[in-house]
Protein backbone atom coordinates (compact mmCIF):
# COMPACT_ATOMS: atom_id res chain seq x y z
CA UNK A 1 0.00 0.00 0.00
CA UNK A 2 2.74 2.59 0.75
CA UNK A 3 4.14 1.94 -2.46
CA UNK A 4 1.26 2.48 -4.13
CA UNK A 5 1.18 5.58 -2.19
CA UNK A 6 4.76 6.78 -3.18
CA UNK A 7 4.44 5.43 -7.50
CA UNK A 8 1.24 7.84 -6.89
CA UNK A 9 2.71 10.79 -5.72
CA UNK A 10 5.63 10.15 -8.28
CA UNK A 11 3.80 9.54 -11.14
CA UNK A 12 1.46 13.21 -10.13
CA UNK A 13 4.95 14.56 -10.68
CA UNK A 14 5.62 13.19 -13.40
CA UNK A 15 2.48 14.44 -15.13
CA UNK A 16 3.13 17.56 -13.97
CA UNK A 17 6.33 17.81 -15.60
CA UNK A 18 5.32 16.12 -18.76
CA UNK A 19 2.40 19.30 -18.90
CA UNK A 20 5.41 21.03 -19.99
CA UNK A 21 5.93 22.80 -16.03
CA UNK A 22 10.07 23.30 -14.86
CA UNK A 23 9.55 21.14 -11.92
CA UNK A 24 12.26 18.59 -10.57
CA UNK A 25 11.62 15.40 -8.18
CA UNK A 26 13.43 15.30 -5.04
CA UNK A 27 13.94 12.46 -2.73
CA UNK A 28 10.89 10.81 -1.28
CA UNK A 29 9.16 12.54 1.30
CA UNK A 30 6.95 11.33 3.88
CA UNK A 31 8.57 7.66 3.67
CA UNK A 32 10.95 6.15 5.76
CA UNK A 33 13.94 6.31 3.54
CA UNK A 34 16.20 4.85 6.28
CA UNK A 35 15.33 1.62 4.42
CA UNK A 36 15.54 3.89 0.64
CA UNK A 37 19.07 2.11 -0.94
CA UNK A 38 20.68 4.83 -2.71
CA UNK A 39 21.36 5.31 -6.72
CA UNK A 40 24.90 7.24 -7.10
CA UNK A 41 25.40 8.19 -10.83
CA UNK A 42 28.17 10.43 -11.69
CA UNK A 43 29.09 11.26 -15.40
CA UNK A 44 31.98 12.47 -17.58
CA UNK A 45 32.79 13.27 -20.99
CA UNK A 46 35.00 11.49 -23.43
CA UNK A 47 36.12 9.35 -19.96
CA UNK A 48 37.09 12.35 -18.07
CA UNK A 49 35.54 13.88 -15.02
CA UNK A 50 36.24 17.95 -16.11
CA UNK A 51 33.64 19.82 -14.80
CA UNK A 52 35.31 22.33 -16.93
CA UNK A 53 33.74 20.17 -19.84
CA UNK A 54 29.65 21.25 -19.08
CA UNK A 55 30.48 25.25 -19.84
CA UNK A 56 32.63 24.02 -23.10
CA UNK A 57 29.68 21.60 -24.44
CA UNK A 58 27.12 24.10 -23.32
CA UNK A 59 25.79 21.97 -20.66
CA UNK A 60 24.25 23.38 -17.56
CA UNK A 61 22.56 20.48 -15.92
CA UNK A 62 22.16 16.82 -16.34
CA UNK A 63 18.62 15.57 -15.94
CA UNK A 64 18.51 11.74 -14.78
CA UNK A 65 15.06 9.69 -15.10
CA UNK A 66 14.14 6.30 -13.17
CA UNK A 67 11.81 4.13 -13.78
CA UNK A 68 11.44 0.65 -12.23
CA UNK A 69 11.18 -2.36 -14.33
CA UNK A 70 8.08 -2.52 -15.23
CA UNK A 71 8.52 1.07 -16.99
CA UNK A 72 6.49 2.67 -14.25
CA UNK A 73 8.45 6.43 -13.68
CA UNK A 74 9.97 6.31 -10.11
CA UNK A 75 10.86 10.98 -10.50
CA UNK A 76 13.28 12.75 -12.72
CA UNK A 77 16.08 14.05 -11.34
CA UNK A 78 18.28 17.70 -12.03
CA UNK A 79 21.68 18.25 -11.28
CA UNK A 80 23.80 21.40 -12.47
CA UNK A 81 26.51 19.99 -14.52
CA UNK A 82 29.18 20.99 -12.89
CA UNK A 83 28.83 18.25 -9.42
CA UNK A 84 29.58 15.56 -11.64
CA UNK A 85 27.34 13.79 -9.25
CA UNK A 86 23.81 12.91 -8.00
CA UNK A 87 22.85 10.46 -5.06
CA UNK A 88 18.86 9.23 -5.40
CA UNK A 89 17.20 7.69 -2.74
CA UNK A 90 14.73 4.66 -4.07
CA UNK A 91 12.76 1.97 -2.39
CA UNK A 92 14.14 -1.49 -3.08
CA UNK A 93 13.27 -2.72 -6.79
CA UNK A 94 14.62 -3.25 -9.86
CA UNK A 95 15.02 0.12 -11.72
CA UNK A 96 16.89 1.97 -15.31
CA UNK A 97 18.12 5.49 -15.12
CA UNK A 98 18.56 7.61 -18.47
CA UNK A 99 20.51 10.46 -18.63
CA UNK A 100 20.28 13.53 -20.85
CA UNK A 101 22.88 17.31 -20.75
CA UNK A 102 20.50 19.61 -20.94
CA UNK A 103 21.42 23.25 -21.82
CA UNK A 104 20.47 26.62 -19.91
CA UNK A 105 16.89 26.75 -21.18
CA UNK A 106 16.43 23.34 -20.11
CA UNK A 107 16.83 22.04 -23.77
CA UNK A 108 18.75 18.79 -24.45
CA UNK A 109 22.39 18.72 -25.40
CA UNK A 110 22.70 14.86 -25.81
CA UNK A 111 21.07 12.00 -26.45
CA UNK A 112 19.41 10.06 -23.44
CA UNK A 113 22.03 7.52 -22.33
CA UNK A 114 20.75 4.34 -19.95
CA UNK A 115 22.39 3.27 -16.96
CA UNK A 116 22.62 -0.72 -17.10
CA UNK A 117 19.55 -2.37 -15.12
CA UNK A 118 20.64 -2.58 -11.30
CA UNK A 119 18.73 -3.59 -8.24
CA UNK A 120 18.16 -1.59 -4.72
CA UNK A 121 17.54 -4.87 -2.60
CA UNK A 122 17.14 -2.39 0.76
CA UNK A 123 19.96 -0.02 2.34
CA UNK A 124 22.54 -0.68 -0.49
CA UNK A 125 24.27 1.54 -2.36
CA UNK A 126 24.68 1.41 -6.66
CA UNK A 127 27.09 3.24 -8.17
CA UNK A 128 27.21 4.21 -12.10
CA UNK A 129 28.87 6.38 -13.90
CA UNK A 130 27.15 7.64 -17.68
CA UNK A 131 30.36 8.97 -20.24
CA UNK A 132 28.93 11.24 -22.63
CA UNK A 133 31.26 10.42 -25.11
CA UNK A 134 31.62 12.80 -28.59
CA UNK A 135 28.71 10.95 -30.35
CA UNK A 136 26.08 11.41 -27.58
CA UNK A 137 26.32 15.12 -27.30
CA UNK A 138 24.79 17.97 -29.95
Amino acid sequence: MKKLAIRMVIGAVCAFVVSGCAASASEPTGTNEEAFGKLSVTWTFIERNDSKMCASSGIAAISLNVADDHGTAMGTYSEPCTTMAKTIALPPGSYLATATALDAEGAPRSIALQTDPFTLTGTDRVMTNIDFAPGALY
